[in-house]
């Protein structure tokens, strides 16, 4: 591990729900504090669940993965002469998103 097991749960890592609502008055966006909270309960009181963080992290990663693709595919249709194949990082990513194993995953993702 690259941090200590206390890093975490210590000053300036570990927020008290005052903090959270002052770095959301302040709009600075500072810990990724971005609105009030819903409810006023303790942040030592909250135990996120796995699944519920996986699926964030995944939604996040999936999100700057197509965002990425997409830029990509900008910059180099640009340069492109007129009847070649245009969206082409994009269409490699959809296409092995939606075919896993013979299953379709992602079929979402894009328009066929």
């Amino acid at each position: 591990m690259s941090k200590e097991n206390t890093y975490y749960s210590t000053s300036p890592m570990l927020l008290t729900l005052s903090e959270v609502i002052k770095y959301v008055d302040n709009g600075k966006n500072e810990f990724g504090c971005v609105r009030q909270p819903l409810l006023n309960i303790p942040l030592d009181h909250v135990i996120p669940d796995e699944l519920h963080l996986l699926l964030r992290i995944t939604d996040v990663l999936l999100t700057n993965l197509l965002d990425d693709a997409m830029e990509r595919d900008e910059k180099e249709d640009n340069l492109k002469a007129r009847g070649m194949e245009k969206g082409v990082h994009l269409k490699g990513i959809v296409k092995k998103a939606t075919v896993i194993e013979g299953h379709y995953v992602c079929n979402w993702c894009y328009p066929h």
